[in-house]
């Protein structure tokens, strides 16, 4: 994944997770479906962001069987998904942090 890429997808995650709208994602998916899907399947995984059942519905509706081919896709895509968690971390600190 581009860096480029992977910043919009933090911002839009970071939005998501304040206000979940699963057509949002679909719409995010035009021409990059695998790549939401493993997202979106990575996200449900951790507790911390919410939105499971929603996101597992998701990934599944964007790449059928996300949950069995996850590992191929997260190499196909080039997903680094502790990268992305920390980043994603990151945001939500800076948010809840007070100056």
């Amino acid at each position: 994944m581009k860096r480029f890429d992977e910043s919009d997808l933090l911002s839009f995650c970071t939005q998501q997770k304040h206000r979940f709208v699963a057509a949002a994602w679909e719409e995010r998916a035009v021409g990059h479906k695998d790549l939401i899907a493993v997202v979106a399947f990575f996200l449900a995984s951790m507790r911390w962001y919410g939105h499971r059942g929603a996101l597992l519905a998701v990934a599944d509706k964007l790449h059928h069987g996300c949950a069995e081919h996850f590992p191929s896709l997260v190499v196909e895509t080039d997903f680094d998904c502790a990268r992305f968690a920390e980043m994603l971390k990151a945001r939500f600190s800076h948010e809840h942090a007070t100056f």
